[in-house]
């Protein structure tokens, strides 16, 4: 068979008219026309793409002495891939989108662990330092900043979810780029990996220093206040830290996506968005056990264990997550 007789073959098999595969290769419906008519030839990078979306090899598609006809070759190719063809200005638009989004989510976790700071330096120091301030005045404006923070916080990561709504697609399928496009994309990702692997190292490093003045404070008589001081001085140091990670990791994280590389594969995408859905139910729950705990017993230095405790039953929901896709599949 030749190249063209395989395209309509192959785009027949799955039910696709040529106004559809065009769209899919972001060319023309008279180029799908022309290449299956033999009046025309289509480029390398588009035979390609042909090949990742119709799930052959590019010898299939090129080599006409190849015996297996179109219907044969079909039962022995893997199951067709969902997969989403993205244009140029889409690639560029996505990447741009990640850079802010990745400025607006770390800057919403870093106002969360400042506002967690703020509760217990006011409460600390309102209760041992300043004999004019109550525990509990202390402990109400604790908590003004702390909800005032979150709220900003709320805003900021709902701003950043309303920047990638448009990409949801590009997030949960498998992404096939040009050739120009996924040359350009790998030498973007190649630039920001120094700064990537850089940002990681300084991030982890900060937060391994950071413990050291409160190590070296609680080996002395120092006052409480004093403590509080080196407390709070480490918890900054891992605002910073934990700024910097969630920064450099998301926009890195925004280049393997467009490359489908490591996680971001097409059933790792499915298993991230089906931990999304059970996240976006499972946190509000646990901001409710937190605050309806907190205020009945006042017991603020305790109920701030909830968090690690959600973090680590939260690390079983991908997990989860697999074995509800795998089962659908079945």
């Amino acid at each position: 068979m030749i190249l063209a007789d395989k395209i309509m073959c192959l785009r027949k098999q799955r039910g696709w008219s040529q106004e559809e595969l065009a769209n899919k290769m972001n060319v023309s419906r008279q180029s799908v026309s022309k290449w299956e008519s033999e009046s025309a030839i289509p480029e390398m990078d588009k035979i390609v793409m042909l090949s990742e979306i119709f799930n052959v090899s590019t010898d299939y598609l090129l080599k006409e002495d190849m015996k297996d006809d179109c219907i044969e070759k079909q039962e022995i190719i893997q199951p067709q891939k969902e997969a989403v063809v993205l244009r140029n200005y889409e690639v560029e638009s996505y990447l741009e989108r990640v850079k802010k989004n990745a400025k607006l989510i770390a800057l919403g976790v870093s106002l969360c662990i400042l506002g967690a700071t703020s509760l217990v330096f006011l409460s600390v120091i309102g209760e041992t330092t300043v004999p004019s301030m109550s525990e509990e005045l202390a402990l109400s404006i604790g908590l003004v900043v702390l909800f005032v923070l979150v709220a900003i916080a709320v805003a900021l990561f709902i701003k950043a979810g309303s920047l990638m709504k448009q990409f949801e697609y590009v997030e949960s399928k498998e992404v096939i780029l040009s050739g120009a496009d996924k040359q350009h994309v790998n030498e973007q990702k190649q630039y920001y990996t120094s700064k990537y692997h850089f940002g990681i190292t300084f991030g982890v490093v900060l937060m391994i220093l950071g413990v050291l003045p409160l190590i070296i404070g609680s080996l002395y008589d120092i006052s409480v206040y004093n403590l509080i001081l080196l407390l709070t001085l480490l918890m900054v140091i891992v605002t910073l830290a934990v700024h910097i990670i969630i920064r450099v990791s998301i926009r890195n994280d925004g280049y393997e996506t467009l490359l489908n590389l490591g996680e971001y594969t097409k059933d790792n995408k499915q298993i991230e968005k089906v931990t999304e859905k059970i996240g976006g139910v499972y946190w509000p729950i646990v901001v409710a056990i937190y605050l309806f705990w907190s205020f009945y017993t006042n017991d603020w230095g305790t109920t701030w264990i909830v968090w690690p405790v959600a973090g680590v039953l939260f690390a079983v929901v991908p997990g989860i997550s697999s074995f509800l896709i795998d089962k659908n599949k079945d």
